[in-house]
């Protein structure tokens, strides 16, 4: 939540403007699922406050643009997370071209920072994030970056959880 904003002097005289954040004492969710086990069920509930938020943002036409478990931040008690780091954000309805952001492991190809592809006739669409969604839930539940990943749809899962009853509709 933005708690405030202003406008301040440095030390060298320099104009710069601020915003004031709310603390998430939690951290991020890739510093969390590294460190501790979590239940599937835990994990589910993140899930659906993530989808909530993304929900709530492409009703309000923002996409976006840099889902990944990095941006997914905290309460101290780590019951609820909210989405973090708008700063590439765009409003789908912007007239401008689509330029390569995010993070590479998490990018839907046409729009990965790698990508050769002609971005100019992509569209950006509230997809490019529940791609960058997906690739986030199979690292929360696998605990591994999907970096082997990078460009292209995740076709196999780990070998430690290949074999899950859920396994399958995860990797759907």
């Amino acid at each position: 939540s933005r708690l405030g904003h202003g406008t301040a002097r440095d030390l060298k005289g320099t104009i710069f403007h601020y915003l004031v954040l709310e603390y998430l004492a939690g951290g991020d969710l890739q510093q969390v699922v590294r460190k501790r086990t979590i239940e599937f069920s835990q994990l589910a509930r993140y899930i659906e406050q993530i989808c909530a938020g993304l929900a709530h943002a492409h009703k309000n036409g923002v996409i976006h643009r840099d889902i990944k478990p990095q941006n997914l931040l905290l309460t101290a008690d780590l019951s609820t997370v909210k989405i973090a780091d708008f700063g590439v954000a765009r409003f789908s309805i912007a007239d401008s071209p689509i330029t390569r952001v995010g993070t590479n492991a998490y990018a839907p190809p046409e729009h990965s920072p790698l990508s050769e592809a002609n971005l100019g006739e992509a569209k950006l669409t509230p997809a490019a994030d529940i791609y960058s969604l997906a690739k986030t839930i199979y690292t929360l539940v696998t605990r591994e970056s999907p970096r082997a990943f990078a460009g292209r749809t995740i076709d196999e899962l780990p070998s430690e959880i290949r074999y899950e009853p859920w396994a399958a509709s995860l990797l759907r």
